[in-house]
């Protein structure tokens, strides 16, 4: 009778967690498509796209500090968005650089300026490149080291259970 009243309990124990893990996938998947969109609207929107790379940044660290699995992987969103505009201002930097070298900016005062600022700009995104890279590495380091504590769980669980001869494994 006891057999029978553990077994129905983890049935129902069974259908409560598939049932939740329905609710939390949905979840998931809803903040992902939130905040894609939201990455998507400050791309489109905002009036300086230099601002873009440092905001995904702030994002990427936000979502890698909290210590959970699901959180983490929501930097992964931020952090490409980071990457592709780091890139592109980056590029497109160093070809206002090679114009106004061109131009002979390089002749004046102002033109040296210019150059100076184009540089320190260029440098700003590069290094929010590598610290979204850097972030991501951790991020990796992190989930890499949660796995391997919660293989390690389940192998003292598992050698903890009895098998049906009564010997443990």
């Amino acid at each position: 009778m006891e057999k029978e009243e553990a077994s129905n309990r983890a049935s129902r124990d069974h259908t409560s967690c598939s049932s939740c893990r329905w609710w939390l996938i949905f979840a998931r998947v809803l903040l992902a498509a939130h905040l894609t969109t939201a990455l998507l609207l400050l791309h489109c929107r905002l009036p300086d796209q230099g601002v873009l790379g440092p905001v995904c940044l702030f994002l990427t660290i936000l979502f890698v500090s909290i210590r959970h699995r699901s959180a983490r992987l929501f930097s992964i969103a931020p952090t490409l968005a980071g990457c592709v505009n780091a890139a592109r201002e980056v590029a497109d930097l160093c070809q206002l650089q090679e114009f106004a070298l061109t131009r002979g900016a390089a002749a004046s005062h102002r033109g040296i300026a210019l150059l100076a600022e184009i540089q320190s700009r260029a440098l700003v995104h590069a290094v929010v490149l590598v610290c979204l890279g850097a972030v991501q590495a951790v991020n990796l380091a992190l989930h890499l080291k949660a796995l391997r504590a919660k293989t390690l769980a389940d192998d003292l669980e598992c050698q903890s259970k009895p098998l049906a001869g009564g010997d443990k494994i």
